[in-house]
């Protein structure tokens, strides 16, 4: 994967007011540890104060049908795309196909001259998580999902290599 410079100079603008050495907290109601303990996991849990990582991890979780995290569109539907400046690319058609909790797009955009496809990966089924797209032009966009109460759609926003705002929408319909 691509990283972008700006989501790094982003990433390290909000990590700059995050303490790192900060110490674990201090409340009763906060994770403890106890003394019968066998292993060197329950150090490091005491170390960083979080409780500890489950030991069974599964992509198996209940998905409605109208979350996004299941929705195919092999054949083209139309997208409301906004990037380079452009507040009038309404009807990019794009296709959707699912790889686990991620889903492939493609679409081409004639107005600006350029062919992008890309990941859209889910966190959980409501819809939230993550994208990025390549383009034929050497354009790259990277950002998160962002859904809508009572909007069927799958929301896109972030920004491109250039630090120019993308957004889309993609409405859950075929």
């Amino acid at each position: 994967m691509k990283m972008f410079p700006a989501l790094f100079a982003a990433t390290s603008l909000v990590l700059a007011g995050c303490s790192l050495s900060a110490p674990p907290p201090t409340s009763p109601s906060q994770h403890q540890v106890t003394n019968n303990t066998t292993d060197g996991s329950a150090e490091a849990e005491k170390a960083v104060g979080l409780a500890p990582a489950p030991t069974v991890i599964s992509e198996d979780f209940s998905v409605s049908p109208g979350s996004p995290v299941n929705f195919v569109a092999l054949t083209p539907i139309p997208m409301a795309f906004i990037w380079y400046g452009r507040t009038d690319l309404d009807d990019v058609p794009v296709t959707l196909s699912k790889v686990g909790t991620a889903s492939r797009l493609d679409f081409d955009v004639p107005e600006l001259g350029i062919t992008c496809d890309g990941l859209l990966r889910f966190d959980g089924t409501e819809g939230y998580g993550d994208w990025e797209i390549f383009c034929s032009d050497t354009s790259e966009a990277a950002g998160i999902l962002v859904p809508v109460a009572g909007q069927p759609t799958i929301n896109g926003q972030g920004i491109d290599r250039f630090n120019r705002s993308v957004i889309f929408s993609i409405p859950l319909r075929n």
